[in-house]
C-alpha cells in the first residue's frame, strides 16, 4: 500500500475488548485509525482502566441527535470520499442510520459489525417492516457484514444479508495477556471453584438459575464447592437471600466489580465457569475470556459465544436457559470427576487462542485496506 489505509470506527463506547482490538489496529504502520464513540461511559459499566490509550478517538458531539461531523465524512467530494472507509458497530442510533443511508447511496466504502441480532424480538408492525427493508437494502450495498461468530453470520443471513459478504469477525483476545499468567485450580480434596461474571441482574444474566443449581448439587452432597460472582447490579441482595434461603449461603461470594486485571486473577482461581444468561445475549465476551484462561464453560443457549464457542462434551456444555435441572446435571457430571475437568481446561483454552488480536488486525486489513 502506498498511502495509509484510513478507517474511520463507529463504537458504542469504550470496553476492555474493544480497545485492546482499537490498539492492535492502530499499531499496524498501514493504518490510520479513528475511533468515533457515542459515549465514554455506561452506567451499567463502570470501568475505572484507562480504556482509550493507543489509537485516536473522539465522542459524538451531538445536535438534534446526530453527530454531524460524522455525517458531513459521508458528504465529502468522491475523491476524498474514496480514501476513507468505515466500520459501522450496530445501527441502533440515528447517526449511524444517517450514515449508512449515505454511504449506502454514494457507494462508499464501508461494512457493518454487529453482534447476534434478536430474531424473535416483536417490534411494531409498521417500525419491523421499515427495518427489514432499509437493512436489507443497507446490506445489499455494503462491501461486507461482519458478524461476532456463525450464531450472527446465520441470523444475518436470515436478515437478508448475501452469504458472499458476511465474514466471521467475533471478539478478538489478546493472548499477551495471559501468557504469563499462572493458573492456580482447586487440589483434590478441596473445594471447587465455579465463577461467574456479569451484571447482577437475574432477568438478563441468570444467576439466580445458577445458584439454584447448585443448590440442587449440595443436596446431593456428591462435591463440596464455593460459587463467586463478579459483577455489579440491582439483584446483589436478593441472590444472597436466595443463597441462604437453600442452604449454601456460606458457599456464594459476590466479588462485586472487578477491572480486567482482577477478574483474570479471579478467573485463574477457578475451576468451571458458568454463564447462565436467561435472556437472548447478543454474545458474551465473559465467555471467551473464562475459556482463555481454560476454564470449562457451563452457558445457556441463548448466549451466542457459547453457541459459537463451547463444544459440549468436549470444552463445556450448553443447557436449556432456565433449566435449573439441567445445568445442576451438567455441573454434577463434571465436577464430580477432576481428570475430566483438566482435559475441558485445556480444549476451552486451545479454543481461544484460534482468535488472536493479529488475526483480527489481518482480516481488517484484508476487508478494507486492499484495492477498492
Amino acid at each position: 500500500m502506498t498511502s495509509k489505509c484510513i478507517i474511520n470506527w463507529l463504537c458504542d463506547s469504550p470496553s476492555p475488548y474493544n480497545s485492546q482490538l482499537f490498539r492492535a489496529i492502530a499499531s499496524d504502520t498501514d493504518i490510520c485509525l479513528l475511533v468515533h464513540y457515542r459515549r465514554l461511559s455506561l452506567a451499567t459499566h463502570p470501568w475505572h482502566s484507562q480504556l482509550t490509550e493507543g489509537y485516536h478517538y473522539r465522542v459524538y458531539q451531538e445536535q438534534t441527535g446526530v453527530d454531524w461531523r460524522l455525517i458531513r465524512l459521508a458528504l465529502m467530494s468522491e475523491k476524498h470520499l474514496a480514501s476513507q472507509s468505515f466500520v459501522v458497530a450496530g445501527w441502533n442510533h440515528p447517526t449511524a442510520w444517517l450514515l449508512l443511508t449515505l454511504l449506502a447511496l454514494r457507494r462508499g466504502n464501508f461494512v457493518i459489525w454487529t453482534d447476534t441480532p434478536n430474531l424473535a424480538r416483536i417490534r411494531s408492525g409498521w417500525f419491523q417492516k421499515a427495518r427489514r427493508v432499509f437493512l436489507r437494502w443497507v446490506f445489499g450495498r455494503a462491501r461486507y457484514i461482519m458478524g461476532t461468530g456463525m450464531p450472527a453470520l446465520r441470523a444475518l443471513e436470515i436478515m437478508g444479508a448475501s452469504s458472499a459478504k458476511l465474514v466471521n469477525y467475533p471478539y478478538w483476545i489478546d493472548l499477551n495477556m495471559y501468557k504469563t499468567i499462572r493458573v492456580i485450580r482447586s487440589t483434590p480434596g478441596s473445594p471447587l471453584v465455579f465463577l461467574s461474571s456479569g451484571r447482577i441482574q437475574n432477568d438478563l444474566k441468570g444467576h439466580d438459575i445458577a445458584i439454584q443449581a447448585l443448590a440442587v448439587v449440595a443436596r446431593r452432597d456428591l462435591v463440596s464447592f464455593e460459587y463467586r460472582i463478579a459483577g455489579a447490579g440491582p439483584d446483589t441482595d436478593a441472590l444472597l437471600a436466595l443463597a441462604k434461603t437453600l442452604g449454601i449461603g456460606e458457599r456464594v461470594k459476590l466479588l462485586g466489580w472487578l477491572e480486567p486485571g482482577e477478574l483474570i486473577e479471579q478467573m485463574r482461581m477457578a475451576d468451571i465457569f458458568i454463564h447462565p444468561s436467561s435472556v437472548h445475549e447478543p454474545y458474551g465476551v465473559a465467555v471467551i475470556e473464562a475459556m482463555t484462561v481454560g476454564l470449562p464453560v457451563l452457558a445457556s443457549d441463548v448466549t451466542c459465544a457459547a453457541l459459537d464457542r463451547v463444544k459440549p462434551g468436549v470444552n463445556g456444555y450448553i443447557h436449556r436457559a432456565g433449566d435449573i435441572n439441567q445445568l445442576a446435571e451438567h455441573i454434577i457430571d463434571l465436577a464430580t470427576d477432576r481428570g475430566r475437568i483438566a482435559i475441558m481446561s485445556d480444549h476451552a483454552q486451545l479454543t481461544a487462542m484460534q482468535w488472536p488480536l493479529s488475526k483480527g488486525v489481518i482480516s481488517i486489513k484484508m476487508l478494507l485496506c486492499n484495492s477498492k
